[in-house]
């Protein structure tokens, strides 16, 4: 009874290392999604995209304080022109997003010299000759081996950038963990600045928000589809950059601001405003009430 009861604690084991080992993938999962993404990605999705976000993440905390407030615009103008192309009906716009993000990505690329690992992609195709079962086996030893080749860049960029002590060989969780924490702590201070940074930030996000939504009205114009809203698109993000007060609202602003007092000074209540027209109608005479005929007095 003693060697099956040993089998099970393995097996117990790897399936709890399995379980935690999901469960930190779909926390970087909801860590580095955005907008343009649809639907759950696979593991090797996730850990291509965590790598990519954790590079940026290095470029942008070792920027100067105007490039970082550039990524903040280009981040801001992202956001809004994704938003937008998600309210158009049409069956296409998952594409365009993608599209539009590459040329954002390239616009930035160019502002940067300095770019994340590429990937080396690995051919999927498999022989129609071969026997199904075959076929099915190397399908995933491919997915295998690039499922590895993340995850040992990732491991790579942990070493290269002293995130744990050198020597120290790191598990498949430990690395998802490191990553979480990095880009976790990442997210959160990227755009953090001092007093002193506060105002080369803010000369960067403005150029960074004129940069890219030039860079949106044209991929906009140059859509057959998409140009028929370019107006629309900059009626929007002016909107939202530079909102102004509707036709209206600024007298009404104005009497929120500014209520009526009274003499003594204080707000005008009902009965202060009430004794205020008082004082006024005091030099007006009175109007005389109208005589009413009654026949039967």
């Amino acid at each position: 009874m003693r060697p099956p009861a040993i089998k099970n604690r393995k097996q117990e084991k790897e399936f709890w290392r399995r379980d935690e080992i999901n469960t930190r993938l779909r926390e970087l999962e909801l860590l580095i999604q955005t907008d343009s993404d649809d639907g759950r990605m696979t593991h090797e999705e996730i850990l291509s995209r965590a790598l990519t976000v954790a590079t940026q993440i290095k470029r942008q905390s070792s920027a100067s304080p105007f490039l970082r407030g550039v990524f903040k615009g280009f981040d801001r103008i992202e956001s809004l022109v994704v938003s937008y192309i998600r309210s158009i009906e049409w069956k296409a716009k998952e594409n365009r997003i993608k599209n539009f993000k590459e040329c954002l990505k390239v616009s930035l690329l160019s502002k940067d010299s300095s770019s994340g690992t590429p990937s080396t992609p690995i051919s999927t195709k498999s022989d129609p000759l071969e026997e199904p079962r075959e076929a099915k086996r190397k399908r995933e030893q491919r997915r295998r081996d690039r499922q590895h080749n993340a995850l040992e860049a990732l491991n790579g960029f942990i070493v290269e950038n002293s995130l744990v002590e050198k020597g120290n060989k790191q598990t498949k969780l430990q690395v998802l963990q490191i990553i979480i924490d990095y880009i976790a702590e990442g997210i959160e201070k990227r755009y953090s600045v001092t007093s002193e940074e506060e105002s080369e930030f803010k000369k960067g996000e403005d150029q960074g928000q004129t940069l890219a939504k030039g860079i949106a009205v044209l991929f906009f114009k140059n859509d057959p589809q998409l140009s028929t809203c370019q107006i629309a698109l900059e009626l929007y993000l002016q909107l939202h950059l530079n909102p102004i007060p509707l036709l209206g609202f600024p007298l009404l602003f104005n009497c929120l601001q500014n209520p009526p007092v009274s003499p003594s000074g204080s707000i005008g209540s009902p009965s202060s405003l009430s004794s205020t027209s008082s004082i006024r109608d005091e030099n007006v005479s009175p109007v005389q009430e109208p005589k009413l005929f009654r026949p039967y007095i």
